[in-house]
């Protein structure tokens, strides 16, 4: 029976050489420090110990079987990206403590929907959606997807569960997918839905070539995603499982950018309708509107003029240091052992939990190399991450039609010989 009909939207991962991670928060114009608002990250979970959410993660909801925490690691980045503090990161960071979060101000509500693998299901997801909107989420962020949607659409259960947080007033933002030429073909497949969907940009503010185009949704919108080359000074670094720091590439890094962003805008009192007009209405406008939607992410020119709560004015952009204590970084060890890895199918998704295992285990993983630089001892594995792994929708008798599944092969093979894989070195 197939049942992993979600998939992470990682490209690649990779060791650093050289500082400079947060270009990112920069090219933005992140952090800004408003507080009183939740962004729930439905993913494999978030590491509510890690010293760069200080005290702001609030009880998990799991959605999946298993203990809290995020033995992946993909959510516990993705929650860093959207509401991170200041943390050193050893080399990622010049040694230094850097901004990494857009919102860092921000409480995160962990929903883990998939797996230690970061497997799930549609089911699941859409469950997970649901129970975050109840929560009272102003933002739900979803670097998750099945990357068929541009061939069949997205899930009915899928959109039920997006227009369900619509309407509870939480503003769902999706990754557009990691699909390359293919995906730059097809497109998102999203459409029509009140969802806002991101797709990727480099450094340098040209798409990456990985990244799926937003197609015809309803609301798009582009945001740093990293180019997946390895380097610190293009990829994005942020918080990683273990007590650690990841540096990643891909749409569910470009994500929670926006996830961040929106919440700022609702944070100074702007409704959720207000605040996805503001962010569309600012960003840098960038042809063709296809694969950017509005243009890119610009947070200072969307905060210009809307001061914050208590505030008399409005600050457009910052580099000050998030409200969050960064870990100190003391030894940088020569030679470490790594742990031993285990590898899977199809990685789907991935979420973080609120506490994180001695050792974790990061999707796909291949024999590891790890290169530890901070006062932690245990290192997150080497991992070979799929650049656009496919799933399939199933019915209720987990069954998958000839048509979708001729379809599912022709794509895979399609972003396999594109896209290939690359190998995903984390650093603590």
């Amino acid at each position: 029976m197939l049942a992993v009909v979600v998939a992470l939207v990682v490209a690649t991962a990779s060791v650093a050489t050289g500082a400079g991670a947060v270009w990112n928060m920069t090219a933005v114009g992140a952090p800004l420090p408003d507080t009183g608002v939740v962004i729930a990250v439905v993913d494999t979970g978030v590491e509510g110990s890690h010293p760069a959410f200080g005290s702001r993660v609030l009880p998990q909801i799991n959605i999946v079987k298993g203990s809290n925490g995020d033995p992946n690691g993909h959510g516990t980045h993705v929650a860093g990206t959207a509401a991170g503090g200041s943390i050193n990161c050893g080399d990622f960071t010049g040694n230094a403590s850097a901004a990494v979060g857009v919102a860092p101000g921000a409480k995160i509500l962990p929903v883990r929907v998939l797996d230690d693998d970061g497997s799930g299901t549609v089911s699941g997801v859409a469950e997970g959606i649901k129970k975050a909107a109840d929560a009272g989420a102003d933002v739900i962020n979803l670097s998750l997807g099945t990357d068929l949607n541009g061939l069949t659409g997205a899930s009915g259960a899928l959109v039920d569960a997006i227009e369900y947080a619509w309407d509870k007033g939480s503003i769902p933002v999706l990754a557009a997918g990691n699909g390359g030429l293919v995906g730059g073909l097809f497109g998102s497949g999203y459409g029509n839905i009140n969802a806002v969907v991101v797709t990727a940009v480099t450094r340098q503010g040209g798409v990456a070539s990985y990244a799926t185009d937003v197609g015809s949704a309803k609301w798009g919108i582009a945001a740093p995603g990293g180019a997946g080359n390895g380097k610190a000074a293009d990829d994005i670094v942020s918080a990683y499982s273990g007590n650690a720091c990841g540096l990643l590439a891909g749409t569910s890094m470009a994500a929670p950018h926006v996830s961040g962003a929106l919440a700022i805008l609702r944070a100074r009192g702007l409704s959720p309708q207000q605040a996805v007009e503001r962010v569309l209405s600012t960003a840098k406008r960038t042809s063709p509107s296809r694969t950017y939607g509005s243009g890119i992410l610009d947070l200072g020119a969307a905060v210009s003029g809307i001061p914050r709560k208590g505030a008399g004015s409005t600050t457009t952009t910052t580099t000050a240091a998030p409200s969050v204590p960064a870990p100190t970084v003391t030894t940088v060890p020569s030679t470490t052992s790594p742990p031993s890895s285990t590898t899977s199918s199809a990685p789907s998704t991935t979420t973080s939990p609120t506490t994180a295992p001695a050792t974790t285990a990061a999707p796909t993983t291949a024999p590891p190399t790890t290169e530890p630089s901070g006062s932690t001892t245990s290192s997150p594995p080497t991992s070979e991450v799929a650049a656009a792994d496919v799933s399939l929708d199933v019915d209720d008798g987990g069954r998958v039609s000839g048509g979708l599944a001729a379809a599912a092969g022709l794509a895979c093979a399609a972003m396999w010989l594109v896209l290939g894989r690359s190998a995903a070195r984390l650093r603590d």
